[in-house]
């Protein structure tokens, strides 16, 4: 599970201030989905939920709380955040109840979900309540050969300005990719949500990376692009030489530096991989780290 708190939208005068953005990776298999789909590919990824205004009665309301509210609507206004929940959920068609009352508690403005495993007989209104337009990628049994498994899901809060970059969106035997570009505070953001089956080959690596630099569209925009990647070896290709890298590393490697981009998770699991990664073209410097509960 990942929650990135993206502040560079802030506009506090305090420059020195390092706005939050979380992350953390934990598992959240479950039992019940991992015995049923055993045979399934072991990634998967989340969303996201927007705030509900509260109702107030002025009669019953002390002007001390009257100013405590004011005082929180102002400070959410200068800080102009976006939180980003993600999450490898391995199955969603057994928590799809869990998963929309855990949401309607929390505040999330972006939720990817990896490994989604739906099928198009359920409905998204199933798991995102009103405040969330979803954009949804289930996986074409006939594209990839496999019968189950895969999914991708973004649900963006609608005062959000998003559109689909269905154009864009990959769905074959090796890769999943759903792309949708967003309006954060006047400012366009490109989010691209992946999922590499594992195991991953390098041409497939090879192969998203070619089919990104045709897409001129991306050079100098602000651009997130997280998921389960399932590269064995990854490392901050910073930190490697070019001998040490396996070849789908190595077209990774190319991918971040073509588009200026930095990793910022750094939990690995508990085989000491780091196989679910966020990669993002922002300020490094504004992004802090915590933990949060899981969607399910």
């Amino acid at each position: 599970m990942l929650l990135m708190q993206l502040s560079e939208f802030s506009e506090s005068s305090d420059d020195s201030t390092i706005l939050d953005e979380s992350c953390l990776i934990t598992s959240s298999t479950s039992n019940s989905d991992q015995n049923t789909n055993a045979s399934h590919d072991q990634n998967e990824s989340l969303s996201d939920v927007s705030p509900r205004v509260p109702t107030l009665n002025r009669t019953n309301t002390r002007d001390s709380d009257l100013q405590v509210l004011q005082q929180t609507n102002n400070e959410k206004l200068r800080s102009k955040s976006i939180r980003i929940f993600y999450q490898n959920i391995r199955g969603l068609k057994t928590k799809t109840q869990e998963f929309f009352l855990n949401l309607l508690s929390e505040d999330y403005d972006v939720i990817a979900i990896v490994e989604s495993w739906l099928t198009p007989d359920i409905n998204s209104s199933e798991l995102f309540d009103s405040r969330y337009a979803v954009f949804r990628q289930d996986r074409d049994t006939v594209e990839t050969g496999k019968e189950s498994g895969g999914g991708l899901i973004i649900g963006v809060k609608k005062e959000l300005l998003v559109i689909p970059l269905t154009q864009w969106n990959e769905c074959t035997r090796g890769t999943e990719s759903l792309w949708i570009k967003s309006s954060f505070y006047g400012k366009e953001v490109i989010i691209a949500l992946c999922y590499f089956p594992s195991p991953l080959k390098p041409d497939t690596m090879k192969s998203f990376l070619n089919n990104l630099a045709m897409k001129e569209e991306l050079t100098h925009k602000r651009l997130i692009m997280l998921g389960d990647f399932n590269i064995t070896d990854f490392h901050h290709y910073q930190e490697e030489s070019a001998d040490e890298m396996s070849k789908s590393m190595d077209y990774l490697s190319k991918i971040i530096s073509l588009y200026d981009l930095e990793s910022f998770n750094t939990i690995k699991n508990k085989n000491g991989r780091i196989l679910d990664l966020y990669l993002s073209n922002f300020d490094k410097h504004k992004i802090g780290r915590k933990k949060y509960a899981l969607l399910v």
